[in-house]
């Protein structure tokens, strides 16, 4: 996987810049009257930054080490983060994102943002037509590593739910949605590289956690993640 990672990084990515590069030169200067050349050519530049998001996202799946070290961090102050990080893409839609009482647990802060932005980039990007995308993150302590598992106080896990009224899916696909470049049909016509929810499940894995998804088409969807509040590393 190293290996991949500097291929990925250097031999890949390279020679794609350049062909970005000239793309958007060869627009620029020597741009057609006739819009069907310059669409295109607008094809060419759209398919090249297509190729460098799914190197990058190859990359940071590759890339996700196996230990780390971990550090109490705050979930409020990393939802604010990538809140912020989406405010044009929350204005642009009118999103409304509710934020309830988040715990603080031990954590490798870095992946634990990589979580949040991917789960809420998500719930923006597959909002439903004439509909205000509503998105609600909520947690709460329980005491095993169990979806079904009661809510208690001081328990040793966090369950932590994303929620939201999207174009959901049937649910005979939740397993599917986790594995790298699955996409179902229905997201065809939505920009993505099929591995976020990938990455998404090997962080939980690597934080000793467990992670499920429940969904309705036309309705919306909710992703629940069990975390350890501690880590004993």
């Amino acid at each position: 996987m190293h290996k991949f990672a500097f291929v990925g990084s250097h031999d890949l990515q390279e020679p794609l810049r350049k062909f970005q590069l000239f793309s958007d030169l060869v627009l620029e200067k020597f741009s057609s009257d006739r819009d069907s050349d310059n669409k295109f050519l607008r094809k060419i530049i759209t398919s090249a930054e297509r190729m460098r998001k799914l190197i990058t996202s190859l990359l940071d799946y590759s890339r996700l080490p196996d230990k780390d070290f971990y550090e109490p961090v705050d979930l409020n102050e990393v939802a604010k983060e990538i809140i912020q990080d989406y405010e044009i893409s929350i204005g642009a839609r009118n999103a409304k994102i509710t934020v309830e009482k988040l715990p603080v647990l031990d954590a490798i802060p870095s992946q634990i943002r990589q979580i949040f932005q991917n789960l809420i980039s998500n719930s923006l990007k597959f909002s439903r037509t004439g509909c205000v995308p509503e998105i609600t993150i909520s947690a709460e302590r329980i005491q095993e590593k169990s979806f079904s598992a009661p809510s208690t106080p001081d328990g040793d896990y966090c369950k932590i739910l994303f929620s939201d009224n999207g174009i959901g899916f049937d649910q005979i696909y939740a397993d599917k949605v986790f594995e790298i470049f699955q996409r179902l049909k229905q997201f065809d016509d939505y920009e993505g590289t099929g591995i976020g929810l990938a990455i998404v499940k090997k962080i939980v894995e690597r934080h000793e956690g467990i992670v499920a998804v429940e969904s309705k088409e036309n309705e919306g969807t909710v992703f629940t993640l069990i975390l350890p509040v501690n880590q004993h590393s």
